[in-house]
C-alpha cells in the first residue's frame, strides 16, 4: 500500500504525526476546503489503484489501533476465542429465527447485524464521503437496561471540534463468483451490503455500507486493520456541516430509517434473540430515537 505522508495543498497542513500500535506513523492533514478533500480522497485511491479500493471511516477521535468492537479491551488469547466462538453461535441462532437472515450468505449475516447494533468481526466503511463526516460530526447517547438504547445527536461544533476521517485500503478487489457483494483479498473480506443484502434491510443501503475483516483471525493482533489506513484528514465539525448539510439525505432519520419503512429491522427488534449478559461486549439491536 501507498501511504499519504506527502500532500502538497494551501488548504491541507500537516496537524501531527501520528503513531500507531502497529509501530508506523502518518501525517494528520488539517483540511479547511473540500475541494481540497476530494482531492486527497482522490489522491489515495490513485495511488493504489493497483493495489487495491481505498475507502473512508468517519471518526470523533483517533486511537492507535483499528480493531472490531467486539476484540477490544481483551487481554487474552482465551478472551479473544470466546467472543469469537460466541459471535457465531449469536448469527447461526439469528439464522434459525429469522428466514431473510438465513437466505443471506453465511458470511454476509454477521456485517448485516452489525449495521443493526451489534458488535462483531468486522469494521465499518463506506464509499460515499458525506456520509462519512456524517458519521464524525454525531454521536450517540446511550442507555443501557437489558437491552441496549440509543439515540443520535449532533455534535456541539466550535473553534477547537474535530472529525478524523481515515482512508483504509482493501485488498479485496476479486469479487466472489457465487457471492454478490463479496470481495476477496490476500489479506482482507470486504462486504458491499448494498449488493450482498436486499433492500428490505433499508438501514445499510442509507449508509452505502461496506464493512471489512482480517482473513486471518487468530489473535486479537490479527484483527487491527490499522495498517491498512493510507490517509488521515482532520476536519472541523463546523466545516463538515456546513458542507453536507443536516436535512434529507443527510438526516439522521435518512441514515437510520425507522421500521416502518426498515422493514428488516422490524423484524429484527422483534425476533433477535437476547441475552441480558450480551449487551456489555456485544451491544444489541437497539432503538434508534431523534
Amino acid at each position: 500500500m501507498k501511504r499519504l505522508t506527502k500532500f502538497n495543498n494551501s488548504y491541507a497542513q500537516i496537524d501531527e504525526e501520528f503513531k500507531f500500535k502497529k509501530g508506523f506513523s502518518l501525517p494528520i492533514y488539517r483540511i479547511s476546503s473540500y475541494h481540497t478533500l476530494v482531492q486527497y480522497i482522490g489522491y489515495a485511491k490513485y495511488l493504489n489503484r493497483n493495489i487495491g479500493n481505498v475507502y473512508l471511516r468517519g471518526q470523533h477521535k483517533m486511537y492507535d489501533s483499528l480493531i472490531p468492537s467486539i476484540f477490544r479491551n481483551i487481554s487474552n488469547s482465551g478472551g479473544f476465542s470466546n467472543r469469537n466462538q460466541h459471535i457465531g453461535q449469536f448469527v447461526a441462532q439469528c439464522a434459525q429465527k429469522m428466514k431473510f437472515i438465513a437466505d443471506l450468505d453465511n458470511i454476509v449475516r454477521e456485517p448485516v447485524l452489525q449495521h443493526y447494533g451489534i458488535g462483531t468481526r468486522w469494521i465499518d466503511l463506506v464509499d460515499n464521503v458525506w456520509v462519512a463526516l456524517w458519521f464524525g460530526i454525531h454521536e450517540w447517547h446511550t442507555q443501557i437496561y437489558t437491552r441496549e438504547y440509543k439515540n443520535v445527536v449532533p455534535r456541539k461544533g466550535g473553534p477547537n471540534e474535530y472529525m478524523y476521517l481515515l482512508l483504509v485500503c482493501s485488498d479485496g478487489v476479486n469479487e466472489d463468483n457465487h457471492i454478490p457483494g463479496l470481495y476477496k483479498g490476500k489479506d482482507t473480506y470486504t462486504v458491499d451490503l448494498r449488493k450482498a443484502a436486499p433492500s428490505i434491510l433499508l438501514r445499510p443501503h442509507a449508509q452505502h455500507a461496506l464493512l471489512m475483516r482480517s482473513r486471518h483471525l487468530e489473535t486479537v493482533e490479527d484483527s487491527d486493520l490499522a495498517d491498512r489506513i493510507v490517509g488521515i484528514a482532520k476536519i472541523s465539525v463546523d466545516d463538515c456541516v456546513e458542507w453536507i448539510g443536516t436535512n434529507g439525505l443527510t438526516s439522521a432519520r435518512c441514515l437510520f430509517p425507522p421500521a416502518n419503512f426498515d422493514h428488516g429491522y422490524g423484524v429484527l427488534l422483534e425476533q433477535t434473540p437476547h441475552e441480558s449478559n450480551f449487551v456489555r461486549d456485544y451491544g444489541s439491536i437497539y432503538t434508534i430515537t431523534y
